[in-house]
């Protein structure tokens, strides 16, 4: 397997495993208009920097827990929800803003018979909505909040691992954030 005179060396087992949001997809622009959507009247002001120390890499369970604790379970399963519908009416609303080289790299490989599955803190209506948008060959997506603790910790990687077959020597990750 190689592009651009680079060569990589695996085996017949290796499997890509990828983050999502900031990995394939510039996504922070649509993460910030929706959570100043949804929070400003809850007295938020959202902008870029409070973005990135609040939400960015986190999984939506532990920043809203973060942001309202004490709050009922109806109301975080309310919040949760509301994110979902404006996240996705915002990126139906503008194209999806594709790190540059990805699609030219799932091409090869696709061409190459390495297997991929996705490893993303982001809800699985988001992730499933771009996978089918962009058309990745995902043969799994495994979404932190589905899993007993998300990422930072490692326990959506394994349950990728889990899903593919294989073992950590068999994986090249693909992750853009500390928090993954």
């Amino acid at each position: 397997f190689g592009t651009d005179n680079t060569t990589i060396y695996m085996s017949a087992k290796s499997v890509f495993l990828f983050d999502l949001d900031g990995t394939l997809v510039v996504t922070d622009p649509v993460y910030v208009r929706t959570f100043r959507s949804m929070l400003d009247k809850h007295g938020f002001v959202v902008d870029d920097d409070w973005f990135c120390k609040h939400v960015q890499g986190r999984s939506d369970r532990v920043v809203i827990s973060n942001l309202f604790p004490g709050h009922s379970a109806q109301f975080f399963e309310d919040m949760v929800a509301e994110k979902d519908r404006t996240f996705l009416k915002e990126l139906d609303a503008c194209p999806l803003d594709v790190i540059p080289g990805v699609t030219s790299f799932f091409k090869c490989i696709t061409a190459a018979g390495i297997r991929c599955a996705l490893v993303t803190n982001a809800r699985r209506s988001a992730a499933e909505h771009i996978v089918k948008v962009l058309d990745l060959p995902m043969e799994h997506i495994v979404i932190g909040d589905e899993c007993r603790r998300s990422k930072p910790y490692p326990d959506p990687y394994i349950r990728a691992m889990e899903l593919m077959q294989v073992q950590p020597c068999d994986c090249v990750v693909f992750e853009d954030s500390p928090t993954g």
